[in-house]
């Protein structure tokens, strides 16, 4: 319940900052987004396999020495619960432990009352979590879209 306070505080004071983060962020191209990740990923000495690549999404399975995460990175406004079982569903299939959803826009609202089942699997990130993720409390959209100080550290496996 104080985690819900603070959000809210910080989205409330941080409005214009956020919206212009969406901004940048809804125009950065998928590429850019994998180049960012396969950084990360060389970085931390964590593998990283693209699954899936096209202009509105990316799904990425990363495997640390501990576990794997398959990431999915997604460029649509909404995310209804088809996207959201289909995401399900590759976790199932390709055997993962972790699943991380990330959206430039929003998911529908059942989905986050249905992952309760999968509440210790799965992450879902929409862009004003992601965003202040990327911004904490004093950083500007310019320097970290500008600067490609994007990061997906927080994502990685361990």
């Amino acid at each position: 319940m104080l985690k819900g306070i603070i959000n809210l505080i910080y989205f409330k004071f941080r409005k214009k900052e956020i919206k212009k983060a969406r901004y940048r962020l809804r125009r950065l191209k998928i590429g850019t987004i994998l180049n960012i990740i396969m950084r990360n990923c060389k970085e931390k000495q964590i593998t990283c396999n693209v699954i899936e690549e096209n202009r509105l999404e990316l799904i990425v399975e990363l495997i640390g020495k501990k576990e794997k995460v398959l990431l999915k990175y997604d460029r649509r406004d909404m995310i209804f619960h088809d996207e959201y079982y289909n995401f399900v569903a590759n976790l199932k299939k390709i055997g993962v432990e972790k699943g991380v959803y990330i959206t430039c826009g929003l998911f529908e609202g059942n989905i986050h009352g249905n992952r309760n089942i999968f509440h210790k699997q799965i992450a879902l990130y929409d862009y004003a979590y992601f965003i202040k993720n990327q911004l904490g409390l004093r950083g500007k959209t310019i320097d970290v879209f500008r600067n490609r100080k994007i990061n997906f550290f927080r994502y990685l496996p361990k």
